[in-house]
């Protein structure tokens, strides 16, 4: 059998998109996944006829010439994705609400309606967010870079509040971050920054589910002769003197084997990746600056079926204890000991099938339930699930009279199925310092044709995942076309 080109270790939505990319260039490309399914966090299960997204749901990037559509259209598939615009969120801030647009222009609108007096300074937020936008759609690392200078040393509260001193603005502007990993407003400016701005057009769902989208990107790959060896596990990256040889591996209840290559991409946690490597060939700062970061929150997320007689009024609801983004990392993840009674963590609440019925059977209704926590916690522990219920029934007053079933996954859960550290959902803690030595790592690494992509350097979610592919294919086909 041909050895691969390319061995890709992890299915999550980066890896699958690199590869994607790779082998529309006629590479040959072996993706090797632990689990038994693809898309880790962008994947997808099913029970009784409801499909439920895993992790992600709303997704920018499929607007015309950007990342997504020009990957899907490069691969000739782009109609057998299709999408369906997000309503606006609605925030509710203690006993406020207001609908939050994803797009840039229609966000600008409901600023502007809200605070006419700071229109001007509204506006110079809105044309930063767009121009970083468009280097986003165009991939100009050039303008991307300049836009990581201006921004990963602040946090995104002091980058609003330096311009709009109005902290309803800097709520209405933070209220897409904290339910979607963890992303504060005294967290990275860049970060926060990056995910409003995949959003310049609007976000979308995937119809009928997201793992779409993942299952999509893995025909492509063995279409053009690619493969999955899934239930497999990587033990060891090879290298000699400093350059990639090929990877050892173990399939569940098998030997160990060796697969040939000259070219590795990771696309799971650079921990693991280092631990896979020969120590004397990495660059000794590499393992110290590790040592440094810190790991984001992981999640706990109740998957609930309601009956056809249950109708949400709105398909997505993000709560906050107050406007004070400032002050919202107190609440940021969910702690047993802390959030009792009337004190809520921040808590993202979706109803998919408001705006796809086909994710569920006979006119039904899926609610999912996102808290960020870095706590552990066991499948059986009903006293959480009761109190996540109770935190529900605050939010969708109701609802629960109409659940017909339940499942809770935990950070447990989330570590076994994508083998991210600790579950987390975005890699890295996003604070301006580790935004700034997670840019670092990358190029400090030391091995030759190892490269690294997904959600532990500087781009995270799906939208960035897609960016990562272009930008490491990019390179790997240079250095064949070199090779030729």
């Amino acid at each position: 059998m041909k050895e691969p080109d390319i061995v890709i270790i992890g299915a999550g939505i980066a890896g699958l998109a690199t590869g994607a990319q790779l082998a529309s260039e006629g590479l040959c490309v072996w993706i090797i996944e632990q689990s038994a399914n693809v898309g880790g966090y962008a994947g997808g299960f099913e029970r009784n006829g409801y499909h439920f997204d895993i992790g992600a749901h709303h997704i920018g990037g499929f607007k015309s010439g950007d990342v997504i559509d020009r990957l899907l259209c490069k691969l000739k598939v782009r109609e057998k994705i299709e999408v369906i615009y997000s309503d606006p969120i609605q925030g509710i801030y203690g006993a406020e609400k207001i609908n939050i647009p994803f797009s840039l222009n229609k966000l600008q609108e409901v600023l502007i309606d809200n605070f006419p007096k700071y229109t001007i300074n509204i506006k110079k937020i809105m044309d930063d967010l767009k121009s970083f936008s468009t280097a986003l759609v165009q991939n100009d690392q050039h303008r991307i870079a300049s836009f990581f200078r201006m921004w990963s040393g602040k946090t995104f509260a002091e980058y609003v509040l330096s311009i709009i001193p109005n902290k309803k603005v800097l709520g209405i502007l933070s209220a897409l971050g904290p339910g979607y990993g963890g992303i504060s407003a005294n967290g990275s400016a860049f970060t926060l920054a990056s995910l409003l701005a995949s959003y310049n057009e609007g976000a979308y769902y995937v119809k009928g589910g997201t793992y779409k989208l993942s299952k999509l990107l893995m025909e492509e790959i063995e279409k053009r002769g690619g493969r999955l060896l899934n239930n497999t596990k990587v033990e060891q990256i090879l290298t000699e003197g400093s350059q990639v040889v090929g990877v050892k591996v173990k399939k569940i209840n098998a030997e160990f084997e060796t697969i040939k290559t000259k070219t590795v991409v990771s696309a799971i946690s650079i921990k693991q990746t280092y631990n896979m490597l020969n120590p004397n060939d990495v660059n000794s700062r590499f393992g110290q600056r590790l040592k440094q970061l810190d790991i984001g929150p992981s999640a706990l997320r109740l998957y609930v079926t309601l009956s056809s007689n249950y109708h949400p009024e709105v398909s997505d609801i993000s709560y906050f204890p107050s406007w004070d983004a400032e002050n919202w990392d107190n609440d940021l993840c969910y702690r047993s000991n802390l959030h009792q009674g009337k004190a809520l963590p921040i808590t993202l609440t979706c109803f998919p099938t408001k705006v796809d019925s086909t994710l569920a059977p006979d006119n039904g209704h899926m609610m999912l339930m996102t808290i960020l926590t870095r706590e552990g916690f066991y499948r059986d522990d009903r006293t959480e699930i009761n109190r996540l219920l109770e935190i529900a029934e605050f939010i969708t007053p109701g609802m629960n009279s109409y659940i017909t079933d339940i499942e809770l996954a935990t950070p447990n859960t989330f570590k076994k199925y994508t083998l991210n550290d600790e579950g987390s959902v975005f890699g890295w803690e996003r604070t301006p310092i580790q935004s700034l030595r997670t840019n670092a790592l990358k190029a400090s690494i030391g091995v030759n044709r190892l490269f690294i992509t997904g959600q532990w350097g500087p781009n995270f979610g799906v939208y960035g995942g897609f960016l990562e592919a272009e930008t490491v294919s990019e390179k790997i086909v240079n250095e064949f076309e070199g090779v030729k």
